[in-house]
């Protein structure tokens, strides 16, 4: 009981209002947990893939009478700053474009707390042009990666906006 109010505590300050949090703090609740590291614009395909999954089997497992939620694991502690800080999409001719955010000296060396220097959502909209819904990827991938905010912090902002209507809670590691 004392571990579990500790998680619930831990994890109330980044998922503050999410009604999985009350989920969590009773002692019957499984957890379904998976997690990636933190990379930019949500990382690789699977990242959101791994996520809803882990969002769909708790609902699964609640609507069969085992209350559960899901935890997202923001791997902010990787030092893999080099492997973190590029995205590949395709571009609006429909070829692979890497886009990519520079990395900043002095800066800490767990790729979550690294800040975010420039708005890199510029060079996706760039590359995606005028794509169907490029417009709506690139007005989220700009409110996540704002200029001073920590890698992980844009990760997570990302990942909530698209995936907040699944109560999906975030744990930071370096929180």
């Amino acid at each position: 009981a004392e571990r579990r109010a500790g998680l619930v505590a831990a994890l109330a300050r980044r998922n503050a209002g999410n009604s999985a949090l009350a989920a969590l703090a009773r002692p019957e609740t499984l957890v379904v947990t998976t997690g990636q590291q933190v990379g930019l614009f949500g990382g690789p395909a699977y990242t959101i893939y791994k996520a809803l999954t882990a969002a769909k089997l708790a609902r699964w497992l609640t609507e069969r009478g085992l209350p559960a939620v899901a935890v997202f694991w923001l791997a902010t502690e990787d030092h893999d700053f080099e492997e973190v800080r590029t995205a590949w999409v395709f571009n609006h001719e429909q070829r692979p474009a890497r886009l990519e955010v520079a990395a900043v000296s002095g800066a800490p060396r767990v790729a979550g707390g690294i800040p975010i220097t420039g708005n890199p959502s510029v060079h996706l909209a760039g590359a995606l042009g005028e794509l169907p819904f490029a417009g709506e990827v690139i007005e989220r991938a700009a409110a996540a990666y704002q200029d001073g905010r920590g890698f992980g912090d844009a990760f997570a902002a990302l990942i909530g906006s698209l995936l907040g209507e699944y109560n999906l809670l975030l744990l930071d590691p370096l929180d």
